[in-house]
């Protein structure tokens, strides 16, 4: 989380609108999800601090609000 906070939203998701869906390479599709932070109730029940998984989901939150708005899919 702290080294994905450190970049805005907007340089995940650039203008002008991206033409395709992402699709994580090979070696990082197991650890890698589309929506991780929909797993926040998983990470609390696992122990994850309350303080991380509401980032996790702030993070989230902008981040599909900006895929919206560029009609990312």
């Amino acid at each position: 989380m702290g080294k994905t906070l450190q970049y805005p939203v907007t340089e995940y998701l650039p203008l002008p609108v991206i033409q395709h869906d992402y699709t994580p390479r090979g070696a990082y599709r197991d650890v890698s999800g589309g929506r991780v932070w929909e797993a926040a109730q998983q990470f609390r029940a696992a122990g994850v601090s309350d303080d991380l998984v509401d980032r996790l989901q702030n993070w989230g939150i902008a981040y599909t609000d900006r895929a919206a708005r560029i009609q990312y899919h």
